[in-house]
């Protein structure tokens, strides 16, 4: 019973020395189920609005300037209205996007609390609650349907469809091999679906099939240095993914078949479909993209296949000065085929 009271002491002396804290050597029973709910239930850190400006992840909004590709490929591309109507969609794409962010942070919490990266996001850190999360996603979601429906009612409807896929692949599918990357593939056709929506175009079937062979390889690729930078680092986590170790050449094999059919598609479209389009101007410059695409996937499938690729590629493109002046040029070469 001495001894007892002895070590009971001890760490009542040590508790008061470190404000709450419970030095583990100091008690004969330790145990370390209050600190683990501590963390899970309550935050680590108070929560700063930088925490927010993080969570709603805006350096991915980049992605959602997709809705403006339709308007490069029509003669309205120096239409105030349209930009107008493009703009608008895309504050509200970002808005609904941000919302489907931190639904898939409060779902992926326990996993990205295993991740080597994942586990600094807000949520995973516990700086940002789950409840708070959620609640900031449905009114983010909702703020963003309700600028939509204001927009245009078709657009609204495409990106009710994009939520929808999104909650899905956050919830499961992104835990079904290949099946995840067509989601994301149509995910961002569905930004081209809106784009046209927003610009009342005719529907045509190259761009949001372009967009999916493209982007389809992109997030192939993502995967495939996840899964490298996974075994390097000796990491059995999976943070909800189900490929492994030797899914690699397969992996490796889909994306770039991806990539291959996106080059392919473009290489047919010039030709047979923008040449003989007489909305544009000077059709021929078209080809200069086609080598600079090709360029620039070729160096991200080798970085991924070599592990130095980030896990977040849109980060990585925005940092890379390659990237970006090869994006530069592809964004010139799209404007002048309206230039004579």
């Amino acid at each position: 019973m001495c001894c007892n009271n002895l070590c009971f002491e001890n760490g009542l002396r040590h508790w008061r020395k470190g404000k709450g804290i419970v030095a583990r050597s100091s008690l004969k029973y330790p145990t370390a189920a209050p600190e683990r709910v501590n963390r899970r239930h309550y935050p680590d850190q108070a929560t700063h609005w930088t925490d927010w400006f993080v969570e709603i992840r805006v350096h991915h909004w980049i992605k959602n300037t997709l809705v403006f590709a339709p308007l490069a490929f029509t003669p309205q591309l120096f239409s105030v209205d349209s930009l107008t109507r493009c703009l608008l969609g895309f504050v509200a794409l970002s808005i609904a996007c941000s919302g489907t962010y931190l639904f898939n942070d409060v779902l992926d919490y326990q996993a990205d609390r295993q991740h080597w990266s994942k586990r600094r996001r807000p949520v995973a850190s516990g700086r940002i609650s789950m409840i708070s999360a959620l609640l900031a996603a449905a009114g983010l979601c909702t703020l963003g349907l309700t600028l939509a429906l204001a927009v245009d009612g078709w657009f609204a409807i495409f990106l009710s469809a994009y939520i929808l896929m999104s909650l899905a692949y956050s919830y499961h599918l992104k835990s079904l091999a290949l099946l995840d990357l067509v989601a994301l593939a149509t995910m961002f056709s569905l930004r081209i679906m809106m784009g046209t929506a927003l610009i009342g175009a005719a529907f045509s079937p190259w761009l949001p099939v372009f967009v999916f062979l493209f982007f389809g390889g992109l997030s192939t690729a993502k995967r495939t240095t996840e899964l490298v930078n996974r075994n390097q680092r000796d990491d059995h986590s999976n943070n909800r993914r189900c490929y492994q170790e030797e899914d690699l050449p397969l992996l490796i094999a889909f994306g770039i078949s991806f990539s291959i059919g996106a080059l392919i598609l473009l290489s047919v479209f010039i030709p047979t479909v923008a040449m003989a389009d007489a909305m544009y101007r000077s059709p021929l410059r078209l080809w200069i993209a086609a080598p600079l695409i090709l360029i620039w996937t070729l160096r991200i499938w080798a970085l991924a296949v070599r592990g130095n690729l980030t896990d977040d590629p849109v980060l990585f493109a925005l940092k890379d000065q390659f990237s970006i002046i090869i994006g530069t040029l592809i964004a010139l070469s799209l404007l002048s085929i309206h230039i004579p």
